[in-house]
């Protein structure tokens, strides 16, 4: 993820440096929608992670 917003914001920069800065929008829609699905995979993660943990701690102290 991490390397393609890299590789994108790359492209911008050779973009605003050869005066096309038509094609310079592009690139940047796709970095930030690709920082838009970082962060909602980011959320997700945590989401599962925080149920799981209160499924395991419930299981545990009903075991008990």
């Amino acid at each position: 993820g991490h390397a393609v917003v890299l590789a994108l914001t790359g492209l911008l920069v050779m973009a605003a440096m050869a005066s096309s800065l038509w094609i310079a929008p592009a690139p940047l829609i796709m970095a930030v929608a690709i920082m838009v699905l970082e962060l909602f995979v980011a959320l997700l993660q945590a989401y599962i992670f925080a149920m799981l943990t209160a499924v395991f701690i419930g299981l545990i102290r009903h075991a008990h």
